[in-house]
């Protein structure tokens, strides 16, 4: 009887200091990858980022979801075909790669003071990767056709954060995320009288960085 009437004021404690909170962050993304002539993301540099963030905690342990738009600069090549190196040079067309993502996992409020907040968080899904078509082309004539095939690649993601509450419910902020998946690709060399298709794939490894505002209920 003691441990049942302990175990429910433990549990009206415990959700007593439960919370909601509501972040959108917007930032730089900056690709991890070396550019090589072998990587569907070459000479990709970095590109805009933005996300959308519901948060439940229980104390210092929370369950979050979020849903983000991502674009960056895209070059697909393959350094197996011949004068396919030389890509670096050719003229491109195109809007760019762009996705949106969609995650949920765990997340740590590690210092959870009245003023500042500092989470850890890790955070699985899928992306949604926009069906884009890449052109490139030099004098021969030759034109390179890139055409994104992913699907819904599963999606991992870790990140940091630190806010300062300036009033009790608005709080502003920084934060930091790594952020992966793969992509794959359909390269379509189109010469005189001749195509080739093959088949490529790569991994996109991205670090965002954000700053942010958060409101807790």
């Amino acid at each position: 009887m003691r441990l049942f009437i302990f175990s429910i004021l433990m549990l009206v404690a415990f959700t007593g200091s439960a919370q909601w909170r509501l972040q959108l962050q917007s930032g730089i993304s900056q690709s991890l990858r070396r550019s090589s002539v072998d990587n569907i993301s070459y000479a990709q540099k970095r590109g805009f980022h933005t996300q959308l963030r519901a948060a439940y905690y229980w104390g210092h342990l929370g369950l979050s979801a979020a849903v983000g738009y991502q674009k960056t600069d895209i070059r697909t090549g393959i350094d197996s075909l011949p004068g396919f190196p030389q890509i670096a040079q050719l003229p491109k067309t195109g809007r760019g790669q762009e996705s949106i993502n969609f995650l949920v996992g765990p997340e740590i409020c590690i210092a959870c003071g009245d003023n500042f907040k500092f989470n850890v968080g890790i955070r699985g899904g899928v992306t949604i990767p926009s069906k884009n078509t890449f052109a490139f082309g030099d004098a021969q004539p030759q034109v390179f056709v890139n055409t994104i095939t992913s699907k819904l690649p599963f999606t991992f993601n870790a990140g940091i954060g630190g806010h300062y509450f300036v009033s009790e419910h608005f709080g502003i902020g920084i934060m930091a995320d790594f952020h992966s998946y793969k992509v794959k690709a359909n390269n379509r060399v189109i010469t005189v009288g001749a195509t080739r298709n093959t088949a490529l794939q790569s991994s996109v490894r991205l670090l965002n960085t954000a700053a942010s505002i958060t409101y807790k209920f």
